[in-house]
């Protein structure tokens, strides 16, 4: 079967600090791979909820002043099970947090991920840039 995106959830609210609860999409159901990206202006580290994997992460421990501040960024992962997952993502203090969550079907590993890669330029700037991406097989999904 292939992919399909089910349902992109709405941003929750931003928070200033602290804990950030992530809003499930609406239509998400057992055995869809549900994709949670979190950005926020902070070097504070937050912890997953329970059963949430971590597909990468990238910590800014520099500029993060709200004029040209370098972005820190979090992708986790869980398979949806009968019921809603945890969505409070944790921390201690920090700054700026926002995200949403994005549910796909059409892949029924208990493990989805091949692997995560993460960058944060040194300096602000304008271009993103990434790493190298090879699947290692036909039809993954590339998120």
């Amino acid at each position: 079967m292939a992919w399909s995106i089910v349902a992109v959830g709405a941003v929750a609210t931003p928070v200033a600090s602290g804990n950030y609860t992530m809003t499930e999409p609406a239509g998400a159901t057992d055995g869809d791979l549900l994709v949670a990206c979190l950005s926020f202006r902070s070097n504070v580290a937050f912890g997953l909820p329970s059963g949430w994997a971590l597909v990468a992460t990238q910590q800014n421990s520099g500029d993060i002043d709200a004029t040209n501040g370098i972005a820190s960024g979090l992708m986790a992962y869980i398979v949806r099970g009968p019921s809603a997952p945890a969505l409070t993502f944790t921390r201690t203090g920090g700054d700026l947090a926002l995200g949403r969550i994005v549910a796909y079907r059409g892949n029924h590993a208990t493990a989805p991920l091949d692997t995560g890669s993460s960058n944060t330029l040194a300096v602000a700037n304008a271009t993103a840039t990434t790493a190298t991406i090879t699947t290692a097989e036909a039809g993954e999904l590339i998120v």
